[in-house]
């Protein structure tokens, strides 16, 4: 009886029942013993963000520098006693500013992230659209199991941006999978949901089969080599940028 009770909310949420079996650290598939024997290699691909910035968008320095100290004026985040995400979900301040300026830089049609919690990146993304003046944010989240979780996805983005805004809830690569049959090609995909090996690698791969020449890839949490074998199997321009936090954002460029 008491394993029927602990089993009832996957019973209840099939998504994260199907997303656990397959993404989680119990699955042996995900073991880091066998996917961080490369993780090494990412140190040649390092620069610092705006080289990152810069090379990325093909932009030059000094545009990379001015746009990526507009990144900085932002919507001041408050942390609300009642907010059910915790804050240590929110994207890095170097991971908002990059997100901000290749939007501003390459002006996109169609950008894809997974991955929202309280939308710190999909604020930085719908600014940047909203300044071009062009393009739209399809936003994949899968929420938490937690009573008023989902009211919390994507808070931090206000009403005036959600016009260029799908939101969109459920796990990534299926949600990604439905989104291509109605989207046939995206400019940048934006990797920042569940980090095990399996799922990233099946993001990459799903992402840069569907991204226009010219197009970016970028990864938050960076810590195991399916990034390096995407851009390897994929022809892809590496590049990395540390942060605070241990792992780090990568990016892949499609030649045209």
């Amino acid at each position: 009886m008491k394993y029927a009770v602990w089993l009832s909310p996957f019973f209840a949420h099939p998504s994260w029942a199907w997303h656990l079996m397959k993404f989680s650290d119990l699955n042996p598939g995900n073991s880091l013993s066998h996917h961080t024997k490369r993780i090494s290699q990412y140190r040649k691909y390092e620069l610092d963000l705006l080289q990152l910035v810069q090379q990325a968008s093909k932009a030059s320095k000094m545009e990379a520098c001015s746009i990526l100290e507009k990144s900085a004026v932002q919507r001041g985040f408050t942390n609300s006693m009642k907010q059910i995400l915790p804050t240590w979900f929110d994207a890095s301040p170097e991971l908002a500013a990059l997100c901000y300026s290749l939007v501003r830089l390459t002006k996109p049609s169609v950008v894809v992230e997974t991955g929202v919690g309280r939308g710190v990146t999909s604020y930085q993304i719908l600014r940047a659209l909203k300044e071009n003046r062009k393009g739209i944010l399809f936003s994949i989240e899968l929420p938490m199991l937690k009573l008023g979780a989902k009211k919390d996805v994507g808070v931090l983005v206000p009403t005036s941006l959600r016009s260029r805004w799908k939101l969109i809830y459920g796990p990534g690569v299926r949600e990604m999978n439905r989104l291509r049959k109605q989207v046939q090609n995206i400019d940048m995909f934006v990797h920042d949901s569940n980090h095990s090996y399996l799922n990233q690698r099946a993001e990459y791969q799903f992402a840069l089969h569907w991204l226009k020449k010219g197009g970016l890839l970028v990864s938050d949490d960076v810590g195991n080599d399916a990034l390096l074998e995407a851009s390897e199997e994929f022809n892809g321009r590496l590049m990395m940028a540390k942060q605070p936090k241990s792992k780090y954002i990568g990016v892949i460029a499609i030649e045209q």
